[in-house]
């Protein structure tokens, strides 16, 4: 019987391995590193989608959501295996054909900085190399490469008792190919930065539009029009900058619920009237975000009237309005903003329950805004957030 000595540790290779990465370049100690030890996957299983939330081909995971895949993923070319206790990665560069084929480790996201593995092959002849490119599937330019010289492990076939190699480069990668000679190799502790972009890269609702159009970098949100009361609830949909990234998604500070990427939330039902939307996003090694969404029913009295703003331009004339003497007409004294949610209510004393007010957006152009609700000395205007605006009541 084989003698099979003490494994190696991986919790210690692995506390080594991000002390190379501090001392390689300390401005990354913020930086969010991925290992890849191939624990998870049962013997003699192939890679599959483990490493991108998916399982292996026996049905392991499912695995942990990097972005990451191999190629070519099938045969006996691309499997794992244990070894002196040790899950690895058994790579057979030569295919059925006998022709030499690399290994391919696509990141989807990126990485930068630095990349580090361990090694092993069948013996200290058979040599290779590692090549880092900034296109997916080994294309595009070539940030790094090294040869491998022949490194047989202890036991053979053990990568994880040999030293790691690490490559520093500068720039975004987004794959690697492995070319080792000879038939058969293992990998292990695959180690890299992932690049981790913070909050969302897209944010949309089933009951309206967002207003302003989404930006990642605005975290502010008007739906629009104002929700008709028919209206009950609404789905968000998200698409996070990192794969890596979690979110959750309240209404009016309710439970908190998980969003799966670009898939629709559960419904979220309004209340009576005036609803706040929160999005979270959490990214592992970058800063959180809470993109608000805020939500009206055309039901609801909301809005105060805001501070009066500068002067604004000279208008176009507008159309001719309904008969009456000049003492029956009363034009605003001001121009008015419209708040957030949209909704304005304004006091003037010239206003009764038959008075017709006539509404116009400054520089016109657009639907003019709709008065609701008036009553005596007051009236209610709906409109575009942010818009200014300015009226004249008919008696």
């Amino acid at each position: 019987m084989k003698h099979v000595p003490r494994p190696v540790n991986k919790v210690l290779m692995a506390s080594l391995f991000m002390l190379a990465f501090m001392f390689f370049d300390s401005s990354r100690a913020s930086a969010q590193e991925v290992t890849l030890n191939f624990d998870g996957l049962q013997n003699l299983e192939f890679m599959g989608q483990y490493y991108n939330g998916g399982n292996g081909d026996s049905g392991s995971g499912p695995g942990p959501n990097y972005g990451v895949t191999f190629s070519p993923d099938n045969g006996a070319r691309v499997s794992t295996t244990i070894v002196a206790g040790q899950t690895v990665l058994f790579v057979n560069n030569i295919d059925f054909n006998n022709e030499l084929e690399p290994l391919t480790m696509n990141v989807a996201g990126g990485f930068s900085g630095q990349f580090s593995f361990q090694y092993a092959t069948p013996n200290s002849s058979q040599t290779g190399s590692v090549t880092i490119y900034d296109g997916p599937n080994g294309t595009g330019n070539v940030l790094a490469t090294q040869s491998l010289p022949g490194m047989s492990g202890t036991p053979l076939y053990n990568a994880s008792s040999n030293p790691p190699v690490v490559l520093s480069f500068l720039g975004t990668a987004q794959s690697v190919r492995f070319m080792l000679r000879g038939g058969a190799a293992d990998l292990d502790n695959i180690t890299y930065s992932a690049i981790q972009a913070p909050g969302l890269t897209s944010l949309s609702t089933s009951a309206g539009q967002l207003y302003p159009a989404f930006n990642p970098d605005v975290t502010s949100y008007t739906l629009i029009p104002v929700i008709a009361d028919g209206v009950v609830a609404t789905t968000v949909t998200a698409t996070p900058g990192s794969n890596l990234a979690t979110m959750q998604a309240t209404l009016n500070n309710r439970a908190p619920i998980t969003l799966t990427a670009g898939q629709p939330s559960p419904a979220l039902t309004f209340a009576n009237c005036d609803n706040v939307i929160t999005v979270h996003v959490t990214t592992p090694g970058a800063a959180a975000r809470d993109y608000i969404i805020n939500v009206t029913r055309a039901g609801c009295v909301g809005g105060t009237q805001g501070p009066v703003g500068p002067q604004g331009p000279q208008g176009p004339q507008g159309p001719q309005g309904p008969p009456g003497t000049s003492s029956n007409v009363f034009p605003s004294t001001q121009i008015y903003t419209f708040p957030n949610n949209g909704r304005l209510t304004i006091s003037d004393s010239h206003i009764t329950a038959n008075s017709i007010i006539y509404l116009q957006y400054l520089g016109g152009g657009l639907v003019p805004p709709i008065a609701t609700s008036i009553t005596l000395n007051q009236f209610t205007v709906i409109g575009i957030p942010g818009k200014r605006f300015r009226y004249v009541v008919f008696n």
